[in-house]
């Protein structure tokens, strides 16, 4: 049986999701359990597929695209500027090259960003507010590969990241009525796919819901 678990207290350093969240977000870690144990790392296709549909749900989805993939007619793919081969080299060598983005609506499609560059903790991914124009953000997700002196720009409503080895999900947002929103979906979605999913206890024993991340 799988079962979601969701942290709002977690050490980052271990799960290196400090690199990953803005500054001044909120945040939660969603974690799963199976049994029997999986053997293979990264998130089990059913945790893909829930996630998938809650950033659908919530609005348009953004991620890094570093592969050739089949997505939808519906798929927008904003190219990041080519430059120079030297340039580009050097910049996959140290990981701040730009990344082209696509951005989705639906589920589907949303789920290509565990195929890219998920496990080695690459994608990072942005839900857009439905009905707005969000360029700044698209250049940031496309540019940016440290979060934490940068705080989450308008026009987004939730940043989803790997945690080490993609074996966790880190969900941030600027304020915690729009990561409550997101965790209210994911539940709502867990439970429509027969997925338990529960809050569990911090360190000190008490309830994660509501607590500081």
């Amino acid at each position: 049986m799988l079962t979601v678990e969701c942290y709002r207290s977690w050490d980052a350093a271990l799960w290196q999701t400090d690199r990953e969240r803005p500054l001044g977000a909120v945040a939660a870690l969603v974690g799963w359990t199976a049994e029997p144990a999986l053997v293979d790392g990264g998130p089990p296709v059913e945790i893909e597929r829930i996630v998938s549909q809650v950033c659908a749900a919530l609005g348009p989805v953004a991620f890094r695209l570093f592969f050739e993939c089949d997505l939808s007619q519906s798929a927008i793919i904003v190219r990041a500027p080519r430059k120079w081969v030297l340039a580009r080299a050097w910049e996959r060598m140290t990981r701040r090259w730009a990344a082209d983005i696509a951005i989705v609506t639906n589920a589907h499609d949303a789920m290509e960003m565990f195929e890219q560059d998920w496990p080695l903790q690459g994608q990072t991914v942005l839900v857009l507010d439905k009905g707005t124009r969000a360029d700044t953000a698209v250049d940031m997700l496309s540019r940016l590969r440290d979060w934490r002196g940068h705080r989450l720009p308008s026009g987004v409503s939730l940043l989803v990241a790997p945690a080490v080895d993609g074996d966790a999900i880190m969900l941030a947002a600027k304020t915690d009525a729009e990561l409550n929103t997101a965790l209210s979906t994911l539940e709502g979605w867990c439970g429509r796919e027969n997925v338990p999913f529960r809050y569990v206890t911090s360190h000190d024993g008490s309830d994660d819901r509501g607590a500081a991340g």
